[in-house]
């Protein structure tokens, strides 16, 4: 599989360390575009112009590197950028393959994460929640599937027919994830 794949602002961190990759670096991308579509909410009150990608770098070395780009600010390298959101990794790191990207990960200074709800002013909790879990640094940690659906909110619905009145209330327990007794 090859390594160069994915807009630089949308990839993974496992793909810019010259890992092997899994569906998890659909999840992360997915996130980087949920970050951009809550910047378009009305509670988050800002202008187009105002708008921008979560991790927009200018290079990703060692996957496209140009003359202009060995000669970027480290703060403008994508690996950097995604650290300044999310901070510099903590724990272990033995699920990197690459000795030589391990060392450079133990080399960085430490940097705290940036809260995303200070990113993302006027976004819902359980979208900066969902977020979190989307842009784990580690792709075995990222979230693989959605939590399953809310069972709908009760309702009452009447229907009058010429001799009868039926009633039906949804109960809040009536959902395929809960055993039913006859």
């Amino acid at each position: 599989m090859t390594t160069h794949v994915v807009t630089r602002w949308y990839r993974a961190p496992e793909l810019i360390l010259l890992q092997k990759y899994t569906t998890a670096i659909d999840v992360w991308s997915v996130g980087c575009i949920l970050a951009e579509l809550l910047t378009m909410l009305p509670e988050a009150n800002l202008a187009p112009p105002e708008r921008s990608a979560l991790f927009p770098g200018r290079s990703c070395f060692p996957l496209s590197p140009d003359e202009d780009e060995l000669s970027a600010p480290a703060n403008l390298d994508q690996l950097n950028v995604i650290f300044s959101v999310i901070g510099t990794p903590t724990g272990s790191l033995n699920w990197i393959e690459l000795a030589e990207m391990r060392d450079h990960l133990q080399g960085l200074s430490p940097v705290a994460a940036t809260p995303l709800a200070d990113l993302l002013s006027g976004a819902p909790e359980a979208a900066l929640a969902l977020l979190g879990q989307m842009l784990a640094f580690e792709p075995s940690r990222r979230i693989v599937r959605p939590p399953p659906p809310l069972p709908p909110p009760p309702h009452t619905h009447t229907h009058t027919h010429t001799h009868t009145t039926l009633t039906i209330t949804a109960s809040p327990h009536w959902h395929p994830k809960y055993k039913h007794s006859a």
